[in-house]
Formats: C-alpha cells, structure tokens, sequence
C-alpha cells in the first residue's frame, strides 16, 4: 500500500501535479488524517474519564486517587487541547501545494469514514460477542 501511495501512482497518474508533489501531498493529508483521529480519539478517553467516575463514584471514592476537581479539570483541558488540535490542522493546511477548501474535503473525509469504519468494527464485535460470557472467562480465553 505504501508501494502504491508514494511511488506507483504518482508516477501513474495524470493529475497536474508533479510525482513528488503529489507523493508529499499524500504524505500530508494521511499525516493530518491520522493526527485528526488521533485527537478525537482522546477525546473520547477524557470523556470515559468523567462517565467512570461518576458511575464507580463509590470506588473512586474509597480509593481517593486525587480530589473530582483534579479529574475533571484534567478532562477540560484534555477535551479542550483535542479541540484545538483538530481546529489547527482544518485551518492551517501543511502544503502550500493545495487550496484550503481541497485540504478539508481530504481531511474531513479520511477522518471521517475512518471513524465509520471503526464504529462499524465496534458494533460487529458487540454483537459477536457471547452474552453469557464473564470478563475473567474472556481475559482467561485470551491469555491462554
């Protein structure tokens, strides 16, 4: 895949740029693409960070880790630099070699159906998964 990306079709394609333009502009958009899913990715681990507090308070509560604030002040600041993560790369694009309004359409879109793929994955192996079946049976399964 690599192979293809870099040096077959930009070397194959007609597309007005020149192969190694075009080889830097798909290093770019996947670069920007991974780094988008990265961050909305932790996101939803800061978020988790707040559901499993308030649903184990109990046991966070006897465990006394650190005070809630502490939790939830880290989960702000999380939520807020994966925030202005995504925000920087839509709005700075990494190559002078294509317009702003391209540079979303590659981004948004990668990012995009790579996040459905992966919701997709989710739910297929939710629903593949045995009910009747405790945690410790499946880490025993796993570990072997």
């Amino acid at each position: 895949l690599t192979a293809v990306a870099f040096i077959i079709a930009p070397y194959s394609l007609s597309t007005g740029f020149k192969p190694s333009d075009l080889s830097t502009i798909v290093y770019d958009i996947l670069q920007a693409a991974v780094t988008v899913i990265w961050c909305v990715s932790m996101v939803i681990l800061f978020v988790d960070v707040i559901i499993i507090r308030y649903k184990y308070h109990e046991t966070f509560t006897r465990r006394r880790l650190a005070p809630d604030w502490v939790f939830y002040l880290c989960s702000a600041l999380g939520l807020l630099a994966s925030g202005f993560g995504v925000w920087v790369i839509f709005t700075g694009p990494w190559t002078p070699l294509l317009s702003n309004g391209l540079w979303v359409t590659w981004i948004g879109g990668i990012s995009v159906v790579s996040l459905i793929i992966g919701a997709v994955l989710f739910f297929v192996g939710q629903a593949t998964i045995k009910g009747d079946v405790t945690d410790e049976e499946i880490i025993n399964q796993a570990t072997g």
